[in-house]
């Protein structure tokens, strides 16, 4: 079971960071490239000079180091680079005509041209939730393309901004169960737990591959709806009956700052180019193009949405995205 996190997730601790930390074989976030020069288990951080707000990131993820150094979580699976991806994105969208929106908000960003100003600058954004565009529309873009091509689970939560929400029309849930995570958890914490419910978690995983593969293969919802009686809700009742037998352990190992919760994981899918086509809409929203604008201006309708580019040129294959949603519930683990 694979997961790609967004960066943003990570520093808000959001529910489907803390069930994919938990859940997952491997998962994989966006890191700025400086920081593979930082040891996040280091008792001080410079946080002076150029790369000041790498250093806060650096800083505000410390909480991950035991989990990076565990194997849990990377900056990219199977060989791919997340930031690499990020970087085809933006290069694509800079290739797009000069009049498209989304082109234009991303032009003052793009011409950043100093790496460490760069960094700094996707460094500050993950700690203020994607309020500059420059950053989390190819943040998000490369999100959805590097699950497609690492066949990794797209962890969603709950929409915030105006994009994410266009985003999640195009989610379609196919499978769910309720399962425990931890919120506030620790990134030690959290492998503890993982070897404390190591067999439980290896039953789970496989329950979820299962559903997944039948998924990709085109079940039909008959099917869909037979495998989570048969097999995804007996995995997941035993992950909570696991949990709760260990539950005295785990708060020992973390105190009184972590809260189990229950969680409603929904595995769908949604199509390719959904992230891209999302940020266009929004972006023409914003910044209509002259042309638009004029139709606007006569009363007629709302400007047309432009077009999927063409795939970047690094080779990832395009099909559906496979997304794990996430949402805590009111009721005790």
């Amino acid at each position: 079971m694979l997961v790609t996190l967004s960066p943003y997730d990570l520093t808000a601790h959001a529910p489907s960071v803390m069930a994919g930390l938990l859940l997952a074989d491997e998962t994989a976030t966006v890191v700025p490239a400086p920081m593979h020069e930082h040891d996040p288990t280091a008792d001080e951080t410079d946080a002076t000079g150029e790369m000041q707000q790498v250093a806060f990131l650096l800083e505000c993820w410390r909480w991950t180091a035991p989990l990076w150094q565990g194997g849990v979580l990377s900056p990219g699976l199977g060989g791919i680079a997340l930031l690499t991806e990020v970087e085809r994105v933006r290069e694509e969208i800079m290739r797009m005509p000069e009049e498209t929106a989304l082109r234009r908000i991303l032009e003052r960003f793009h011409r950043t041209d100093d790496s460490e100003r760069f960094y700094d600058a996707v460094s500050r954004d993950f700690m203020r939730a994607g309020t500059e565009p420059g950053v989390s529309v190819p943040i998000a873009v490369a999100l959805e393309r590097f699950a497609i091509a690492t066949g990794s689970l797209l962890a969603r939560a709950p929409a915030a901004s105006v994009t994410e929400r266009l985003e999640e029309r195009g989610v379609t849930g196919l499978l769910s169960l309720t399962v425990p995570c931890v919120m506030g958890a620790s990134g030690e914490g959290l492998l503890i737990m993982r070897d404390l419910l190591a067999g439980v978690l290896d039953d789970l995983r496989g329950a979820i591959d299962e559903g997944v593969d039948l998924i990709r293969s085109g079940g039909h919802e008959e099917d869909l709806t037979a495998m989570s009686e048969e097999v995804l809700a007996p995995a997941a009742r035993g992950f909570h009956e696991g949990f709760r037998a260990e539950r005295s352990s785990i708060m020992h190992a973390e105190g009184d700052d972590c809260r189990p919760m229950m969680a409603l994981l929904t595995i769908g899918t949604q199509p390719s180019g959904t992230a891209l086509g999302s940020a266009m809409r929004a972006a023409g929203a914003l910044l209509p193009t002259r042309a638009s604008a004029g139709r606007l201006s006569r009363g007629v309708g709302q400007p047309a949405p432009m077009a999927t580019p063409n795939p970047p040129e690094s080779g990832l294959a395009l099909s559906s995205c496979l997304t794990l949603s996430v949402k805590l519930l009111p009721w005790d683990v």
